[in-house]
């Protein structure tokens, strides 16, 4: 008998988002773009090397300082009642200036309750898959469906080596360019 392969959770990702209609594509492939989120990807694997996911102490201010403004990072925090939830640990400048800065709130205290699954589906994917993936939107809230972005985002262990922590960078531009 031949074992299965498992499944690639960014494509698994990009099935749920296509069936649901979900406003955003994922791949595993980390292509990206923006040079800028290439140089993300490398500095992610240079630092996985040998040992699965980087830490969050790998990512100080002096090594994410080309990134600062584009970074999220988001925590995965378990609760007796739902068994987890999301909470937004760090958002940089011009993350904060799109999508606001939601520091140390939970998704379902700053999302419409529609949107919440995809994000929640999006987090999963990565953690749960333990590796990174790359993610192009085209936002649908009303004061940001005028933007596109392009992400990476990748599991990173907290302090304690769990894999409960997901690294983000993200970059915006119009859907127009003449926008």
């Amino acid at each position: 008998m031949g074992q299965i392969a498992p499944i690639d959770p960014a494509w698994a990702l990009d099935r749920k988002a296509l069936s649901e209609g979900w406003p955003f594509r994922a791949d595993s492939a980390l292509d990206f773009e923006r040079p800028e989120l290439n140089e993300m990807r490398d500095i992610w694997w240079s630092l996985a090397a040998g040992r699965g996911v980087p830490s969050r102490t790998d990512f100080n201010a002096r090594r994410l300082q080309p990134f600062l403004r584009n970074i999220t990072i988001v925590e995965r925090v378990f609760t007796e009642a739902s068994g987890w939830r999301y909470r937004t640990r760090l958002t940089g400048a011009e993350v904060a200036e799109f999508v606001g800065n939601h520091i140390g709130k939970f998704l379902e205290e700053y999302l419409p309750a529609d949107a919440v699954p995809r994000w929640t589906a999006t987090y999963d994917a990565a953690l749960d898959g333990g590796q990174p993936m790359r993610l192009t939107a085209s936002f649908t809230l009303p004061h940001l469906d005028y933007l596109t972005g392009e992400a990476f985002l990748a599991p990173i262990a907290d302090l304690a080596g769990g894999l409960t922590l997901i690294i983000g960078c993200i970059y915006f531009k119009p859907k127009h360019p003449e926008s």
